[in-house]
């Protein structure tokens, strides 16, 4: 029996409500995410291991939606810093934390996203 190298389950979706979707659409297109489906009033973007963010427009309809925070995960935490530094985003220094390298992005909704270096060890996951 082979044994499984990837854990057994992972996170499905987030939300997040949004002013504008296309722009926060393209915000999380440009951190590294592909868009799986994308309209006027919400956007479904793909990450590493098939978690999905769902951008929900803040309209009254979408009162359902409860927001989640999430912070987000990369190889090259220095390299993303750099290049959005580049492109001008709003980004902190990096700081070191126990664990991770790390440095917080700000979206077009003035939300902060916090960016941390991997410590998968390789595992794939």
């Amino acid at each position: 029996m082979k044994k499984e190298q990837r854990p057994g389950i992972w996170l499905g979706h987030v939300y997040r409500k949004v002013d504008d979707v296309k722009k926060s659409t393209q915000f999380f297109k440009n951190l590294g995410m592909h868009v799986f489906m994308e309209k006027r009033s919400m956007a479904i973007l793909e990450l590493r291991g098939g978690t999905h963010l769902l951008l929900f427009k803040n309209t009254p309809q979408n009162d359902w939606v409860r927001e989640q925070e999430f912070d987000l995960m990369v190889d090259d935490v220095k390299k993303v810093h750099a290049r959005l530094k580049k492109e001008k985003l709003t980004v902190s220094a990096l700081k070191k934390d126990l664990y991770h390298l790390t440095f917080k992005v700000t979206d077009p909704e003035g939300k902060k996203v916090v960016i941390y270096s991997s410590h998968t060890g390789g595992r794939l996951v």
